[in-house]
């Protein structure tokens, strides 16, 4: 399964749509479970996280083999990748 983040921004949402579109196995990871299925629409898998908050990382990463990581360009970027990538390390 893969895991979607910056699911809801222009390339997120793309992606999230192509993804639909096949038969892949994916959940879109949001941190506004509304927000999201608003953007993305209620038969998309949506898993609620924050790139800030490493413990809400581990639930999101329950099951995931694949990451499409996509985070916003801003000062905490660094810290937001070294979030997710310990996350799915300790994923396995």
């Amino acid at each position: 399964m893969i895991l979607v983040t910056g699911a809801t921004g222009t390339v997120g949402t793309s992606v999230v749509q192509e993804l639909a579109s096949g038969d892949a196995q994916f959940r879109a990871m949001v941190r506004d479970l509304d927000r999201g299925k608003k953007i993305l629409g209620s038969k998309v898998k949506l898993a609620r996280a924050n790139l800030v908050d490493p413990s809400s990382l581990a639930a999101a990463m329950d099951g995931i083999s694949m990451l499409f990581l996509l985070t916003p360009p801003d000062a905490r970027t660094l810290t937001h990748n070294k979030n997710i990538i310990e996350a799915a390390k300790e994923a396995g």
